[in-house]
């Protein structure tokens, strides 16, 4: 039988973070349980079992209701399947269950390319679209931005700009076909002023402003393991979600990247691109949701 599980932590004490780890050597060292790259999973730590996730809704699988992000009147920048949407909504329906989703939320990983960007922006679209929230999706990666936040960036003169007082807030942000989505790309800025941009007061004044025009604030912040200088800047949200990738980070980077930031409180886990094939004879002995 092959299914698509997941495994949430909210709030992860120290003790609790350390026991994620070792057991995310199911979901990305095994390879008899980790068969394809396929889709996107959230975590849910439930009293430490696995479960199905939810069952795709037959208007999502029809395509109907994918959420573009788009310039404001002009072409597709990113698109999101139906399924990868109905995954979001099914994490934000987690998050919100036991608290409110928090007012500024860093999405890191240990690793380059394991999908932070898509999952930051999936999960701004997402608050959006479902909670009618005005939510600002901020690049904080003057490392390697993405191709989709290099394209944004053609719009805007970026954070960098801002922080340099060569452009205001209003200039910077770039709108959506969504009127409840605003970006903020990261702008282009020369190695040796990072590091001061990512511990200056500038940026934390900047952020400040932010939270006076928006409901909530995702922070596309680059790997941890990757630059000394993504810890201070992980630290700028309230809270943080991790993104692991299939075949990208190995447990010790995973263990690692949680040890970096274990003064933040961890919302989750997000699986990229996994899809676990699970034995009928072992599928029984697992709690089922």
């Amino acid at each position: 039988m092959s299914t698509t599980r997941s495994a949430s932590s909210i709030g992860l004490a120290a003790s609790e973070r350390k026991r994620l780890a070792a057991n995310l050597n199911l979901v990305v060292q095994d390879s008899n349980y980790c068969l394809e790259s396929k889709g996107i999973t959230f975590m849910i730590n439930h009293q430490n079992s696995l479960f199905p996730h939810a069952e795709i809704d037959p208007a999502w699988a029809s395509g109907d209701y994918s959420i573009t992000l788009s310039r404001k009147f002009g072409a597709p920048m990113h698109r999101f399947s139906a399924e990868i949407m109905q995954e979001f909504r099914h994490t934000v329906t987690h998050l919100t269950r036991a608290q409110e989703l928090p007012k500024r939320v860093s999405i890191v990983s240990a690793l380059r390319e394991e999908g932070v960007t898509h999952t930051a922006l999936a999960l701004g679209a997402t608050a959006a679209r479902d909670l009618e929230r005005n939510v600002c999706v901020v690049d904080l990666n003057w490392w390697w931005p993405s191709k989709t936040w290099n394209e944004v960036q053609q719009l805007s003169p970026g954070v960098s700009f801002i922080l340099q007082e060569n452009a205001t807030v209003d200039e910077a942000l770039v709108r959506t076909g969504s009127p409840f989505l605003k970006l903020l790309p990261a702008g282009h800025s020369s190695p040796s002023q990072r590091p001061v941009m990512a511990r200056g007061s500038a940026l934390k004044s900047l952020l400040d402003e932010l939270d006076e025009r928006f409901d909530h604030i995702i922070l596309d912040v680059p790997a941890i393991l990757a630059t000394s200088d993504s810890i201070p800047l992980a630290s700028l949200g309230s809270n943080c979600c991790l993104v692991i990738q299939q075949g990208v980070s190995a447990k010790s980077n995973t263990a690692q990247a949680l040890d970096e930031i274990s003064h933040l409180s961890v919302l989750g886990v997000v699986m990229n691109r996994v899809h676990l094939s699970t034995p009928n004879w072992l599928l029984k002995w697992i709690p089922q949701e």
